[in-house]
């Protein structure tokens, strides 16, 4: 294979759909992908088990900290919102 630089496709988000793009772009071995994401690796221990997920949640943890806003219709409250930080998106850490 030639040495090139440069990249066939960039993909900006390496969530659950970002990632499936990634993978089946890079079937094809002359093409090149690079895949960006702003959050780190997904290799913290709460990440992988399910109970962890209350301990993400409450803290915050690898979330981009997204709340609704506050709405009349239900207790007018504002509301978390799921927006993993990490690779794998939020799919990852349910």
């Amino acid at each position: 294979m030639a040495d090139r630089t440069g990249y066939d496709y960039v993909i900006v988000g390496a969530g659950s759909a970002g990632c499936v793009l990634a993978y089946r772009l890079t079937a094809d071995p002359t093409v090149r992908v690079l895949l960006l994401e702003a959050g780190g690796r997904d290799t913290h221990p709460l990440i992988h088990v399910p109970i962890g997920l209350g301990k993400i949640w409450e803290h915050r943890m690898f979330d981009w900290g997204y709340d609704t806003s506050p709405s009349r219709g239900w207790m007018a409250a504002a509301l978390r919102r799921c927006a993993a930080r990490s690779s794998a998106g939020a799919r990852r850490s349910t």
